[in-house]
């Protein structure tokens, strides 16, 4: 098997920058900046991994030209990212193309990382794939990566990531385009609707469906934001799921979406709050 700097220096051979993660971890080492240090340059990965064979390798993937579609077997949502995507690609994908023969890794929690190369200047967002549009809001499970990455046998406590070989793509290099249709609803942009009132006054429902689908919460008051709207959609008396989906729903329309494990506290804080109430 090779050792941390020969396998750095694979993956710099193949136009793939690099970057040192802590020993056991995702995370950058520290002192440096992660994929922002990132580098092909052979002097300057000796001199990061040549006398710690136990740093993890980093990969930064917007300098290459790479995406990742991170598939969770175990998301905090409880969906299954892996069933999410192959219901995504039989929706939209095409017959002629297969998504899944790309190189792609096996993480720690038996999830799947499938790389992708991107045209030159399409810029595309590191989120949650349910955040990018209100068409693609159930398929949770699945996170859109274009910033860094672990690489191949980068160990943390849960595992290895590791190569997957029957994809019939060994070399990250090798990596097939982003199909057409994938790229297509990660770039477009959403359909203008016309606007207009059907009342003279907004209705306590109609102001619980802007909160929903239009939320209005900065960076620093989005779980205020949220519990309040948790709230209300279970006091509609709707079931605990829709209410849920509902909540996962205005989290993906921030501007900047929390972390599904955040949104899950929210709501079995707020529910347990509201059984309580009815007892």
């Amino acid at each position: 098997m090779e050792n941390t700097l020969e396998n750095a220096l694979k993956l710099a051979s193949q136009g793939v920058p690099v970057y040192p993660l802590a020993t056991n971890s995702k995370v950058p080492l520290k002192g440096t900046h992660g994929y922002k240090d990132a580098t092909t340059d052979n002097e300057q990965i000796t001199a990061w991994f040549n006398n710690n064979q136990q740093l993890n390798v980093g990969l930064a993937l917007s300098p290459a030209l790479l995406l990742v579609v991170d598939l969770d077997r175990q998301h905090a949502s409880g969906y299954d990212g892996i069933t999410a995507f192959n219901q995504l690609n039989k929706r939209y994908g095409n017959s002629t193309e297969n998504p899944l023969h790309t190189y792609a890794l096996k993480t720690p929690r038996d999830g799947i990382h499938l790389f992708y190369k991107l045209p030159d200047s399409v810029n595309i967002p590191n989120k949650p794939l349910a955040s990018f549009s209100q068409q693609l809001r159930d398929y949770k499970g699945i996170d859109v990566i274009t910033t860094g990455t672990p690489a191949p046998l980068t160990v943390t406590k849960n595992g290895r990531y590791e190569t997957i070989a029957g994809t019939g793509v060994t070399n990250i290099g090798d990596a097939i385009e982003c199909p057409n249709w994938l790229l297509m609803l990660l770039t477009s942009e959403p359909k203008q609707i016309q606007h207009y009132r059907t009342s003279t006054h907004k209705t306590w429902a109609g102001e619980l469906l802007d909160n929903v689908f239009k939320p209005n919460a900065d960076v620093g008051n989005r779980n205020v934001y949220l519990t309040s709207v948790c709230g209300k959609l279970l006091r509609t008396g709707s079931s605990s799921s829709v209410a849920y989906d509902a909540l996962c729903t205005a989290n993906s329309n921030l501007p900047t979406p929390l972390p599904d494990k955040e949104v899950n506290q929210i709501f079995k804080s707020v529910l347990k709050r509201e059984m309580q109430k009815v007892r």
